[in-house]
Parts: structure tokens; sequence; C-alpha cells
């Protein structure tokens, strides 16, 4: 019996790509929206860049229509 290993940075790439695509937006229109460079987008759903600050979790999810959520105590 074999595990797919389900890490966060692929579960978060996964997510933004789904929801990315359930908006049928394209990665470049996705990072002009969420104010990061069109190649960020492709990174973080290849899991090849997994630093993601709360500014740009925040940006992503406003450009992806989800309501954001306070990651940080203030």
């Amino acid at each position: 019996m074999s595990a797919v290993k389900m890490t966060v940075e692929r579960a978060h790439g996964c997510e933004i790509k789904k929801a990315r695509e359930s908006l049928q937006k394209s990665q470049q229109t996705l990072a002009f929206d969420a104010e990061v460079h069109r190649t960020y987008i492709s990174l973080i759903e290849r899991e090849a860049k997994i630093s993601l600050l709360p500014a740009v979790i925040g940006r992503l999810a406003k450009a992806l229509t989800y309501e954001t959520i306070r990651v940080a105590p203030a």
C-alpha cells in the first residue's frame, strides 16, 4: 500500500491552483491581481517557492476572493 505524502507546501500549491482555475484566471492574471511577480504563482503551485509571507497570503486571498484571517498577533 502506497500513500501520497501531502506536505504543507503541496497543499498550499494545490489549493491556490484549484482556486485560480475555478475563477478561470491565468497565473499571470492572478499574479497581477495579487501584486506579485508572474513566476511566483508558478513556483508556489509547483512547490518550488514556499515562503508565503502574511502580506502575500493576504494579497493572494484577496485576488482569489477569499476572506482573509489574521495570521499574526496584533
